[in-house]
């Protein structure tokens, strides 16, 4: 299941000592699945944020909430050890702006969870087993919320290459 991966990452970078559980983590497009999961762990310093006015600051608690735009946080530089984010960057109207933003208000890294284009959702996709465009989303919000930044509009779902992202683990760049 796509939450236990989630789980089960951040957890294998507490052990390797990449996270700690006193840092200061901003999590954007969140929701109750990110503040389980780091309330599972035992983060204490998460700023839990979303541009989805129904929600309602005490179900975050006890972590901070904040109303944000993932492309356009109100976050001084280098504000947060790590900003992270989990299934939310399809949703906004530019991804790269929003992963621009992230790296901005941190100070050591991102952690992103997305899907990737590959050989399997290619295969998916021509079969219809997955949306280009995410209309159940919208279609389980009443056809009123869950598309692109959280409208009824349903959005494109952005698949990210390994082109596109290079990354760094313990100083080693990764593909």
């Amino acid at each position: 299941m796509y939450e236990d991966f989630y789980s089960k990452t951040i957890r294998d970078l507490l052990s390797r000592g990449l996270l700690s559980t006193d840092m200061k983590i901003l999590i954007i497009c969140a929701g109750e699945l990110d503040k389980n999961t780091f309330l599972d762990l035992g983060f204490s310093d998460v700023t839990i944020s979303n541009l989805d006015e129904r929600m309602d600051e005490r179900l975050y608690l006890p972590y901070k909430w904040s109303f944000q735009n993932a492309e356009n946080l109100t976050y001084d530089d280098n504000e947060f050890d790590y900003t992270i984010v989990h299934a939310g960057l399809h949703h906004c109207r530019s991804p790269h702006r929003a992963m621009l933003e992230m790296y901005r208000v941190s100070k050591n890294g991102i952690i992103v969870f997305e899907t990737r284009d590959n050989l399997l959702i290619k295969i998916s996709k021509k079969f219809n087993l997955v949306e280009d465009y995410e209309i159940s989303a919208v279609a389980c919000n009443d056809y009123k919320y869950g598309g692109v930044e959280n409208t009824q509009i349903p959005n494109y779902v952005y698949r990210w290459t390994e082109n596109e992202v290079i990354m760094y683990i313990d100083g080693l760049k990764m593909k």
